[in-house]
């Protein structure tokens, strides 16, 4: 879509931006500094990753199209990673653990069924294991392995 220059995800970026800045600073209000790492899933052309990295996360952010990922970069932002791959597949990426994750609208909102431990641990791709609150409002800790 991005070659037909339809990009109406990126509208979301004005509309959204209180409540994603709200979801940051809750994120952020019991957290030491450094505040850890950040992955941006789906970022396309890096709307919100320098956001990440200016609050002081090390922020990576990575995208399935090339040219949306060749934009980002060519933001030149600071404390920024970004990286062209598969969400759903990042075994060979071997991008580590991360403290938090960004998605905005990359995959559907999960709806594990079982608790465990007073979290929900949901495998949303086949090397992706995410960890959120039960009631999935805090996402909070993403690994890929």
């Amino acid at each position: 879509m991005y070659r037909l220059g339809l990009t109406p995800w990126e509208r979301y970026e004005k509309a959204a931006a209180t409540s994603i800045a709200a979801v940051l600073d809750r994120e952020e209000a019991d957290r030491s500094r450094p505040l850890g790492r950040a992955f941006d899933l789906g970022c396309g052309r890096g709307q919100f990753t320098p956001d990440l990295a200016r609050r002081g996360w090390e922020a990576v952010g990575i995208d399935y199209v090339p040219t949306a990922i060749e934009a980002a970069k060519s933001r030149d932002t600071e404390g920024v990673t970004y990286l062209a791959g598969d969400v759903t597949d990042l075994r060979s990426a071997d991008l580590g653990t991360f403290d938090f994750f960004l998605d905005i609208g990359c995959f559907p909102s999960p709806r594990p069924a079982r608790p465990q431990h007073g979290f929900v641990r949901a495998p949303l791709c086949n090397s992706c294991n995410i960890h959120h609150s039960p009631t999935g409002d805090s996402l909070s800790r993403a690994q890929s392995a």
